[in-house]
Parts: C-alpha cells; structure tokens; sequence
C-alpha cells in the first residue's frame, strides 16, 4: 500500500496521487521479478479469495528458501476512488471475477485471459537453502579447510 502514490506494480493508465491524469509506466509482475532473483516459491492471492490467501502464506512460511506471496488487496479511499471502481465490496467482487486458480487459468484461451491474473502457487522448486549453505562455509572455514 503506498497511500495513493503509483508504485512499479499500479496498473498502466490507472490513476494515483502522483499521476492526476494516468500513470504511462509499464507495470511489472513481482512474481516474474521474484523468479528472476531467485525466489524457489512464488504464489498469489486475494483477499477475496481468504483461503487461497492463508494458505498459501503458511506454504511460503514453511518453504526452506526463498519465498515471496504477493498479496492482491482493495484500497478504495484512493486507488478505487481515484480510478472510480466504487466502493469496497465493488472492488472485492473484482478479485473475485478476476483471480483465477492457476490450474484454471492454464487452460483458458489468450482471449480468455485478458484482465484476469493466476492465483494459488505459481511456482515452486526445491534448490539449497542460502543459510544453510552458508553455515556450511562457516564451519570449513573455522576448520581452516578451503
């Protein structure tokens, strides 16, 4: 949340308190950013979609490594004013008819997709996990060994 200002992740045209008359940057997908740097579990929710979300959080949590949840929440005191979404419950029902299970979302037409993003876990491997890796340095190095 960054009361009222565009961020990176604020929708192309969509207005903010920094952009009166519409933002011209291209968003990026924190999810594909996260992969990028590394991240070995990416999942999405809404808070619409309460379950997913809590569930998903408390996968991430558990995950040995690099996870990140990006978390999909209503501001309609700015945002949804600024871009007239309407109130809350609009913005909610938003999340609802926009979010869509990954499972779901793969199978539907590029038509299909247009305005819809994937929810639920959108990527997961299993790879070393940093600290431990490092404790390992640690400990050859307090051995002397190279």
């Amino acid at each position: 949340m960054t009361g009222g200002q565009y961020s990176p992740l604020t929708p192309t045209n969509s207005k903010a308190t920094t952009a009166p008359f519409g933002t011209v940057d291209r968003a990026f997908d924190v999810t594909e950013l996260a992969k990028g740097a590394g991240a070995t579990f990416v999942a999405r929710a809404t808070t619409y979609h309460t379950p997913t979300l809590v569930d998903v959080i408390t996968q991430g949590i558990q995950h040995e490594g690099f996870s990140i949840i990006e978390a999909i929440t209503a501001c309609p005191i700015s945002y949804g004013r600024q871009n007239k979404m309407g109130a809350a419950p609009n913005m909610m029902k938003w999340q609802k008819d926009n979010g869509v299970m990954l499972a779901a979302y793969e199978k539907m037409s590029d038509e299909q997709k247009e305005g819809k993003f994937p929810i639920g876990v959108l990527y997961k491997k299993t790879a070393p996990e940093y600290t431990a890796e490092y404790e390992k340095v640690i400990a050859r190095a307090q051995k002397g060994a190279k």
